[in-house]
């Protein structure tokens, strides 16, 4: 009964007669991919929804750079050390303990997250690629990324950190230089 309803609810009620079933291979495989699709356009839907986040929505940074709820990033690939994809994961899903994500599950309201620099709230991209507190630390990845991304140093920082987070060839570089900015960042607590 619960696959009937689930069947009529995405399009597919009609693969319940039997006398309509032509080719159950056909319509397994349409049925996969609608309810894939479905699947997709409720997992995109909730992640930009920021409806009852009063300490703003986990996925701010993830939803920047993540496109599509089945497939794995590339960078889950690329050979580095364990410590280096679990810092570089922890940026990606906006969980590193940077004040925007401490702040959140401490109960700090967003304007009172200001990074150790003084500068600003301490997000995701305020950390990779505006706090004076790394300068020294990420000239190699900038260096890199101006190599491997056309205009770089013309991008907003919003579209300088996307481009970062999404070049397949940066990845190596951004998860030690991440590591590095952290172990940085413990000076300064």
């Amino acid at each position: 009964h619960k696959t009937i309803k689930c069947l009529q609810n995405h399009g597919h009620g009609h693969l319940v007669t039997l006398d309509n079933i032509t080719s159950p291979k056909d319509h397994l495989k349409t049925l996969k991919a609608s309810l894939l699709e479905a699947d997709h356009r409720k997992w995109h839907q909730d992640m930009w929804s920021d409806r009852n986040n009063p300490n703003g929505n986990k996925l701010r940074t993830y939803r920047l750079h993540k496109q599509h709820a089945s497939k794995p990033e590339d960078y889950l690939v690329v050979q580095m050390h364990c410590y280096e994809r679990s810092a570089l994961a922890k940026l990606r899903s906006g969980t590193l303990p940077l004040m925007i994500e401490t702040g959140r599950y401490n109960g700090v309201i967003l304007d009172d997250r200001q990074c150790l620099c003084g500068s600003e709230i301490e997000t995701e991209m305020h950390f990779l690629l505006d706090c004076a507190l790394h300068n020294d630390i990420r000239q190699f990845l900038i260096a890199k990324a101006i190599q491997y991304i056309p205009n770089f140093n013309q991008m907003q920082t919003l579209v300088k950190y996307c481009s970062i987070m999404c070049n397949n060839n940066l990845q190596r570089t951004l998860a030690k230089t991440v590591v590095q900015m952290l172990i940085n960042r413990q000076k300064f607590i």
